[in-house]
């Protein structure tokens, strides 16, 4: 039998509720199912005080605390709730849904304004995802050549790790297939395959040809045993080693936004929707790492940089995100960015390409100015505000607007010292 939990509701929706519970000092809170056959007339009948048992439970790349087996604490003082938000009869446009829902506004040409600038984001976003994977895939073979590492090593370090071989064969096996006879068929090493002469073995291909096999998740995975093994002797000598070192667990992250750009949903809503992830309604009432629904943010490399340059700069009284001292905000800042996997993909893809106009500024510095006014209307600049075509990002949802939203976590990413500050704490 697990532990009672009691707590007050207070909030009701279409499917689910939310329930404010004490945690350990904490005013935390979780949410239930609502099921139909709990509801009478659109209406929920239990007292204010229930109680209830808690699980974890996986969702979207991330761990929730649920509330289940809710029940009336006193059977004579039941409330009836009533249904906020309820299913529309009949909905036209998932998407307009969506953006009015998060927006927070029902006129249909600011909604027609939104939709359009959201799609040019995911246009961009798509863009500067795609240079992140060329360069990485560019870098790669840079290296190998560069420190005289064949493919024939890389390849057999890819067949050791668990995570790679599958990887390893299914590329091998794509290559086999889709460039026999073709030009390309000339640049591989085959031999025969004695068990089946119509069959060959493929024995060796070119780097570049066979990182352009993968998927960015499958990259990413290339990636983290290429830095952390064949690599790794290099990255006090090799530039291109330690930005992809500094890189390779956040590059992990890239997929989410990436596959959300190439779709027809919306982009904005998805990295700033608070109800992404759940847990943050329980876990964000501490700004301790420890204090969580199941996953502790302080194991990824960068919540030390993160902690350490937020806190430096609420010393400077920069602090959109001020948490009542330099020790919480940093903490706070830290855990919010982390905790959240879409919020976490948008950071990820902001960090690298910040970090690599930073490390090699003299190479990128037409592309970085590309790359602020492709994003000019989310991301405003005092230098080119100017240039803005809208101003629509600094206006919706009036209660927080995007541009604000986005602001309060990427901010330190446009000042260099911070990737200064991973170069040292990031191990």
């Amino acid at each position: 039998m697990g532990k009672t939990y009691t707590g007050s509701i207070v909030e009701v929706h279409h499917n689910y509720g939310i329930i404010s519970m004490n945690e350990n000092g904490l005013n935390a809170k979780v949410l239930f199912y609502i099921f139909p056959d709990m509801l009478s007339q659109n209406t929920l009948q239990l007292s204010k005080e229930v109680s209830f048992k808690l699980s974890n439970k996986n969702i979207r790349d991330g761990t929730m605390k649920l509330a289940y087996s809710v029940s009336s604490k006193n059977l004579d003082d039941k409330k009836t709730f009533i249904l906020k938000d309820s299913k529309p009869d009949y909905l036209e446009n998932y998407n307009d849904f969506i953006y009015k829902k998060f927006y927070e506004v029902d006129n249909p040409d600011i909604i027609e304004e939104l939709i359009s600038q959201d799609k040019y984001i995911k246009e961009v976003t798509l863009k500067w995802i795609l240079f992140i994977e060329r360069t990485v895939k560019d870098y790669i073979v840079k290296i190998s050549i560069n420190n005289h590492i064949s493919s024939k090593d890389i390849y057999e370090c890819l067949k050791q790790d668990s995570q790679t071989k599958q990887i390893d064969e299914k590329i091998n096996n794509k290559i086999k297939r889709d460039y026999l006879f073709r030009n390309e068929f000339e640049l591989l090493d085959i031999d025969r395959d004695v068990q089946n002469d119509q069959n060959f073995i493929l024995k060796n291909a070119p780097l570049a040809l066979y990182l352009e096999e993968t998927t960015i998740d499958e990259l990413g995975k290339i990636l983290r045993v290429l830095v952390t093994s064949v690599f790794s002797s290099f990255i006090s000598k090799d530039v291109h080693v330690a930005f992809l070192y500094h890189i390779h667990t956040m590059f992990l992250e890239l997929s989410k936004i990436r596959n959300a750009s190439a779709h027809g949903n919306p982009l904005i809503p998805l990295i700033l929707d608070l109800t992404f992830m759940p847990s943050e309604l329980y876990d964000l009432k501490s700004v301790f790492p420890e204090f969580n629904s199941g996953k502790d943010v302080s194991d990824w490399e960068l919540f030390e940089p993160i902690r350490f340059y937020t806190r430096q700069l609420t010393k400077c009284g920069i602090a959109p995100m001020y948490h009542g001292g330099l020790q919480f905000t940093g903490l706070y800042t830290a855990k919010y960015l982390l905790i959240n996997p879409a919020r976490r993909s948008f950071f990820a893809f902001i960090f690298i390409i910040n970090y690599l106009f930073t490390e090699f500024s003299d190479e990128y510095t037409l592309l970085s100015d590309e790359f602020y006014l492709d994003f000019i209307n989310l991301i405003p600049l005092k230098e080119n505000e100017n240039q803005m075509s809208t101003k629509i990002f600094m206006q919706y949802p009036s209660s927080n607007p995007t541009t604000n939203q986005i602001a309060s976590f990427i901010y330190f990413l446009l000042d260099p010292h911070f990737f200064s500050i991973c170069n040292v704490l990031i191990k």
